[in-house]
């Protein structure tokens, strides 16, 4: 038996294939398949709308294109930060050539902030937790949020995690880097941006765009106690010896509590440290602190 289909289901088919046929493209992919040109260079400073990509269409097939968050760009420079896309950016060109900033974060808190017209090129996708860590800011509109600087930081540069102040984004990351959720909170000086507008003369020394200058470290201890206690809160340091009080006969009632500490850290050097929660001469808790 002969089974005809009509035109219009033939037509559908034949339209839904043409339509398949034209998926997004990643910059990567575009590039390879020789439908674009791509040169990018830098806005001035390592955050915010950091990047420019100049794009010239080699073909007049109509092109979406996705530039999807984790990708990286290289510095031509090489003691200039990397950025890495941190918003996912799905656009059409039209026109023969086309301008687009995009948001990108830096890799490397130590170099030199990008300045003004910088040429770089495409790199890699990131991959690991920096991948997901990107995903992540994307997904949550973060990428004009400052903590997501710093997350980043904390999977390319050691940073210790208790200096993110976003919730969400501290989890993740603790999640994405396998460490557990601290205990603690860093608290940072206000920090100085260096943003250059102009093309940097060669024989300029460029700070890096980030110091890490910790201000202050906050925590708290939960516990609970069946009778009134009178406790001392101590801050010591890796060789044991006190270099704080930070509460010294302080009266805490019977039950269940939280006990808030802050100490500046000014006065110290950065390393590890110890603060504890004394009952007489016995240790109640401890947290460990670094920065």
């Amino acid at each position: 038996m002969k089974i005809f289909l009509p035109a219009c289901f033939l037509f559908t088919v034949f339209f839904s294939g043409s339509a398949f046929s034209q998926k997004k493209l990643t910059l990567a992919e575009a590039i390879s398949q020789n439908l674009i040109r791509l040169e990018v260079d830098a806005t001035g400073g390592h955050s915010g709308q950091s990047l420019a990509l100049h794009f010239e269409k080699l073909t007049k097939k109509p092109l979406e294109i996705r530039v999807p968050a984790g990708q990286v760009f290289v510095a031509g420079d090489s003691t200039s930060q990397n950025l890495m896309a941190v918003r996912e950016e799905i656009f059409d060109l039209k026109n023969e050539k086309t301008l687009l900033k995009i948001y990108g974060l830096c890799i490397e808190a130590t170099d030199g902030s990008p300045y003004q017209k910088e040429k770089f090129s495409l790199g890699k996708m990131a991959s690991g937790a920096l991948l997901t860590v990107a995903e992540f800011i994307s997904k949550n509109k973060l990428q004009a949020n400052y903590n997501a600087q710093i997350a980043i930081w904390c999977v390319t540069n050691g940073r210790p995690v208790a200096s993110i102040g976003h919730k969400g984004l501290l989890a993740l990351t603790c999640q994405a880097l396998g460490v557990p959720l601290p205990e603690y909170r860093i608290v940072e000086e206000p920090r100085r941006e260096t943003v250059v507008n102009h093309v940097l003369p060669t024989v300029v020394h460029r700070p890096p765009a980030e110091v890490y200058k910790p201000f202050r470290v906050e925590g708290e201890f939960d516990f609970q106690s069946n009778t009134d206690r009178v406790v001392n809160v101590f801050v010591f340091n890796s060789a044991g010896e006190k270099v704080k009080t930070l509460f010294a006969n302080h009266h805490f009632r019977a039950g269940r509590g939280k006990l808030k500490f802050v100490f500046e850290t000014s006065k110290f050097p950065r390393g590890e440290y110890e603060v504890c929660l004394h009952d007489g001469e016995k240790v109640v808790k401890k947290i460990k602190v670094k920065y």
